[in-house]
């Protein structure tokens, strides 16, 4: 994988992106093999394979695009290049569970480089058809200008701590990631937190050598704690 600028990127969800999510689907009279079916939380949802385009990260950080296997470079092109004939493309990123967050991060810069900024992730997608939208923001926004009062950073680190922060600087750790009692204490923290702040966005901040899988589950668990307002940040081309 290759290095980059070190520059700051932000994938935020908001209640806009549902919205986004629910006027792109399609319904397919005959469900027939021209669409996808994804689940998200809010419903099953199919879109038009020809705006899909399905990019595949293997266990060994190997890049697949559409059945091609391809560099980062040569992803950011074949972006740029579908988008010519279909401007509403969006991208399907099925990453397999051990991936690391520094790979994931440097797929999101390819994929912001070649013109998408509509994002899908899935794993295992031929057997989980779970999948979570985003919206990766344009070069130009490097970051949102959140008052501390609704900031709360979930924090995912290497040794599978998970750990909340909120205003007053206090950390609290919450469980392990991938541990069953420690995602309900996340989602039972998250939830009266947004009860008490409506206005709450949550920041998930993983470390890169964390897992794809942990942090898709910690997504999730987040949604399902009733969070909207969630931003990914991390260093671009670190390391």
């Amino acid at each position: 994988m290759r290095g980059g600028t070190g520059a700051t990127i932000l994938v935020t969800i908001t209640v806009a992106m549902t919205i986004w999510i629910g006027c792109q689907s399609e319904k397919s009279d005959t469900g027939g093999g021209d669409f996808l079916v994804l689940q998200f939380d809010n419903g099953q949802h199919q879109m038009r394979r020809e705006r899909v385009l399905l990019v595949t990260c293997t266990e060994e950080a190997r890049l697949v695009a559409d059945g091609n296997q391809v560099s980062l470079p040569e992803l950011t092109a074949s972006i740029s290049s579908r988008l010519a004939t279909t401007p509403d493309l969006l991208v399907l990123l099925d990453a397999a569970a051990p991936v690391s967050c520094q790979v994931i991060e440097e797929v999101l810069v390819a994929v912001r480089e070649g013109g998408v900024y509509s994002l899908i992730f899935a794993r295992d997608f031929a057997k989980d058809q779970s999948s979570i939208p985003y919206m990766l923001p344009p070069p130009e926004l490097e970051s949102l200008d959140i008052k501390a009062k609704n900031r709360l950073e979930v924090g995912l680190h290497a040794d599978g701590r998970i750990t909340l922060k909120g205003d007053a600087g206090d950390q609290q750790d919450v469980g392990a990631s991938g541990d069953t009692g420690g995602e309900r204490t996340l989602a039972q923290q998250v939830t009266a937190r947004l009860e008490a702040n409506p206005n709450l966005v949550i920041f998930v901040e993983p470390e890169m050598t964390v897992s794809y899988g942990a942090l898709f589950t910690t997504l999730q668990e987040l949604r399902a704690a009733g969070a909207r307002r969630i931003s990914l940040w991390g260093r671009l081309g670190a390391g």
